[in-house]
């Protein structure tokens, strides 16, 4: 049988704490409704689906979002930090340079 491995897939994520507080406003537009003991529906590509207390909420690169539980978003992903590049401290544009002032030497 033919065997396969993932493409790696940088991915937004947060951890649902039982309210929306302080989920960042990009993952309350999928936020479609809130149950009974905290609770929330979301907007996935699969349609509605529940999302609980610890569990992940994933914006994939597609733009869509998906709801996984803590395990299983623990077996796919981790913490995933860019590494600086030489144009990331680059300023946003060069400082201009005062022009010397000669000395007069008399």
């Amino acid at each position: 049988m033919p065997r396969f491995i993932g493409k790696p897939v940088i991915v937004e994520a947060f951890q649902f704490e039982g309210h929306t507080h302080t989920m960042p406003e990009s993952f309350r537009l999928a936020v479609r409704a809130h149950r009974v003991g905290g609770i929330i529906e979301v907007m996935t590509g699969d349609g509605v689906r529940a999302c609980r207390h610890g569990d992940w909420l994933v914006h994939g690169p597609d733009g869509t979002f998906s709801v996984q539980r803590g395990a299983l978003f623990e077996t796919w992903f981790e913490a995933f930090q860019p590494t600086p590049t030489i144009t990331d401290e680059l300023p946003a544009s060069p400082a201009k340079r005062q022009p010397r002032k000669e000395s007069v030497h008399g």
